[in-house]
């Protein structure tokens, strides 16, 4: 996402760049909760478990595994909305833009408000609506995910094209 800052000047570039700032965040998050889960409850306390002969660390090594859950929400959450926010920032930053790049606009916005039923509910652990957006994950972003890869692909050679 980097190259959208590149397209854009002013105040819609520091909404890009704050954008993708939003997506190293979401990448950062997705690390330490994969880290954490291979590492520490994995490797450490599930081990630890097995191993354990006594009672007293058996339950401390379990109380860290079922404990684990809650961290890895906390985690989450933090990983779906800095990604959320991405979303509406590239989306809000490319509005002004013409043709497909503002379709590209519509279509970050679009998947932040797809976004924000799971987010709610996640959030506030109700699933009012949320569970009507399922569909999402499986059909929705794939088809996001491509159209916006080819999109990158075009603003590659739109940008490679300005610097020679």
């Amino acid at each position: 996402m980097t190259p959208v800052a590149l397209l854009l000047t002013g105040t819609a570039r520091l909404i890009a760049m704050f954008g993708f700032g939003s997506y190293v965040m979401f990448a950062f998050v997705e690390m330490l909760r994969t880290s954490l889960s291979i590492f520490a409850v994995n490797r450490a306390w599930r081990s630890g478990y097995e191993q354990a002969s006594d009672a007293a660390p058996r339950a401390t090594f379990r109380s860290a595994i079922e404990s684990f859950s809650g961290v890895n929400d906390a985690l989450f959450f933090l990983f779906f909305a800095a990604f959320t926010l991405g979303l509406f920032c590239h989306g809000f930053a490319l509005l002004h833009m013409h043709g497909f790049d503002r379709q590209i606009a519509f279509l970050f916005l679009l998947w932040a408000l797809l976004n924000l039923p799971g987010l709610i509910a996640f959030a506030t652990g109700k699933d009012l609506i949320g569970a009507s957006f399922e569909w999402v994950g499986p059909y929705f972003q794939p088809v996001a995910r491509l159209l916006i890869a080819g999109w990158l692909w075009n603003v590659s050679n739109r940008l490679s094209l300005k610097t020679i």
